[in-house]
């Protein structure tokens, strides 16, 4: 019997037919990790296979794990036990940040658990195929991961192994999952551990501690805290840190153009000994927010123009350099959107008389400019007014650049933030868009009734949007008599839940209870709503819409389906749109890609 290191092939059946080996995602030194997929339910799930590579091999015609010498029986044996009481262990776990274990067996002389397979990618391959990711990114992906790791320690759990690479991001949500707890271990009330671990370092991630020959014996919420803080390091840089024994006799160095404000926290939070370090994960994170939000008010300081000085008799006054408002802007709002060729055009005003009028090409042609002293005094005059009439009412123009400070987070519902705006109708709204969990990207584009994105929209004939019932069948459209089922709603196919895509009728609520700020946040232009009720806020980024396989109006104007169509109108259904001086709910034709913002009721 020929027994060589081998992973199981594609095709291969495990627990009673049940999994279906599609191929290898991972190898380490423990065990091997399979995409898979469900035989009945046809999803895809990871699997993990218990395969301590120094110490068996497989057998090539059984798939038998078999150990390469009689004294390595006994160890392998009391670490494949150790495998599956830590996977009953993390199976207990309820965290949105940490992998979700379905199943556990024994197969193959070795043992198995089956996890949620996670379609995205881990922080390392994001930084080594994008560069170090900017502060408040990775901040805001460490403090998640800091809440999984917070969760675990009350749990009298480590993980021992928390890195980059062991931090998987959603494609969809952009949602920070920690995976991998093989070298994970449980401790009791006392502190003492439970069961022995297999020893593990990852150069530059690992604490000192864990270079000892029996690892770390006591509960070590510090030891997390290290290893997310060297994380952190890594994704600001794009360096990985030096290993542990190097910083006891040298400071950790930083990279040129690593955030100051941060450096003595990650500094304090990386010291050799572990008593140096701070007492528990969440307060490192607590301070790492901190020691971020000093960075953003430097840069407001420096972006805020200096006072101009005192011009002599001989100087001339210069012109203030503070950009002034567009009064063309102002005065003539932007047709809900302004396509760059005729060919696409996909949105036109839901208040036009009649639809022939609306679909009019000549609707988007712009309006004389005034050219006399008289008009020109006029736009003074009348820009002057809206301007004055903004600030105290309504519609306001923005000028401060936001942060996430500036936003409201009430709660959750199935893992994504909502903020209560204390509407009548109780209705939360999502802060993000379907596709994301940062408030200022723009998410997936999708067309109305679908709910994945597609490679091109208003593939066809752009000048007729005439579909066949045939063709709307097909793309996953209904009856435009009937709003979205939840089979057709990308909210709710997306997040689950009880998140939905809103209603018209929430959106004419949302506008009657909210003042509205054109502003920005991270540079990213969009509204700030205020509830007029609790106080409140959201923020709708200005995502543009998809064209054929283009994003157009990208930060200029933003358009988020509603789930009711347009009655006896096959082409078209209602959406909230909007630009820098225009905000209500419009027209858009069905097979253009638009943003997607949940509610929930």
């Amino acid at each position: 019997m020929a027994i060589i290191p081998m992973n199981l092939q594609k095709g291969t059946l495990l627990y009673n037919k049940t999994y279906v080996i599609e191929s290898v995602l991972g190898q380490g030194g423990f065990g091997i990790t399979y995409l898979a997929r469900h035989a009945r339910l046809r999803r895809l799930v990871a699997i993990k296979e218990f395969f301590p590579k120094a110490l068996c091999a497989r057998d090539e015609g059984t798939n038998l794990v078999r150990t390469a010498t009689d004294a390595n029986s006994v160890t392998v044996d009391a670490l494949k036990k150790k495998f599956i009481k830590e996977a009953e262990h993390i199976a207990k776990l309820e965290s949105p940040h940490i992998v979700q274990i379905t199943d556990v067996f024994e197969e193959n002389d070795t043992a198995y658990y089956v996890m949620q397979y996670i379609e995205g990618e881990s922080l390392q391959e994001k930084v080594k195929r994008g560069g170090p990711i900017p502060l408040e990114k990775a901040v805001g992906y460490v403090e998640k991961i800091g809440e999984a790791l917070t969760y675990i320690h009350f749990k009298r759990m480590n993980h021992f192994d928390v890195k980059p690479a062991n931090i998987m991001v959603r494609v969809f949500s952009s949602t920070p999952v920690l995976v991998d707890f093989g070298l994970s271990k449980q401790y009791d009330a006392d502190g003492n551990q439970t069961s022995n671990t297999p020893l593990g370092i990852s150069q530059g991630f690992a604490p000192f501690e864990q270079y000892n020959d029996d690892g770390v014996s006591e509960f070590s919420p510090q030891t997390d805290e290290y290893s997310l803080a060297a994380t952190l390091y890594y994704l600001l840089s794009g360096v990985t840190p030096p290993p542990a024994p190097k910083l006891l006799e040298n400071e950790l160095p930083f990279p040129p153009g690593f955030p100051q404000c941060v450096m003595p926290v990650i500094k304090k939070a990386m010291s050799p000994s572990r008593k140096d370090r701070y007492n528990t994960v969440e307060e490192f994170v607590s301070l790492i927010r901190e020691a971020s939000k000093m960075a953003d008010d430097d840069a407001t300081m420096l972006n805020t123009p200096s006072p101009s000085p005192t011009p002599s008799q001989n100087q001339q006054p210069q012109p203030s350099q503070q950009s002034q408002p567009d009064l063309q802007s102002v005065l003539k709002p932007k047709k809900s959107w302004q396509p760059d060729e005729p060919d696409d055009i996909t949105q036109y005003n839901a208040k036009s008389e009649s639809n022939s009028e609306a679909k009019s090409e000549s609707q988007y042609e712009p309006d004389d400019q005034p050219s006399s002293s008289k008009s020109k005094l006029t736009i003074i005059i009348v820009a002057a007014a809206v301007i004055i009439l903004g600030v105290a009412g309504w519609f306001v123009l923005g000028n401060k650049d936001l942060t996430y400070d500036d936003l409201t987070i009430s709660g959750k519902i199935n893992g994504h933030d909502y903020v209560d705006l204390g509407l009548p109708s109780g209705t939360k709204w999502a802060t993000c868009n379907v596709g994301v969990s940062w408030p200022e990207e723009s998410g997936i584009y999708i067309a109305w009734g679908g709910i994945k994105p597609k490679d091109s929209y208003t593939a066809e004939n752009c000048a007729t949007y005439k579909k066949t019932d045939q063709w709307l069948q097909e793309n996953n459209y209904i009856n435009s008599e009937r709003t979205l089922t939840s089979k057709h709603d990308a909210a709710y196919q997306n997040w689950g839940g009880s998140w939905c895509t809103p209603s018209v009728a929430d959106f004419e609520e949302l506008i009657e209870n909210t003042s509205i700020t054109w502003t920005s946040i991270y540079g990213v232009n969009g509204y700030l709503l205020e509830s007029n009720i609790n106080g409140n806020t959201m923020f709708l980024p200005a995502a543009g819409c998809s064209v054929k396989s283009s994003t157009v109006n990208a930060g200029t104007n933003g358009a988020y389906w509603s789930s009711v169509p347009v009655s006896g109108d096959q082409d078209c259904s209602y959406s909230l749109t909007f630009s820098a001086d225009d905000f209500s709910c419009g027209v858009n034709f069905r097979d253009a890609g638009l943003t997607i913002r949940p509610v929930a009721k």
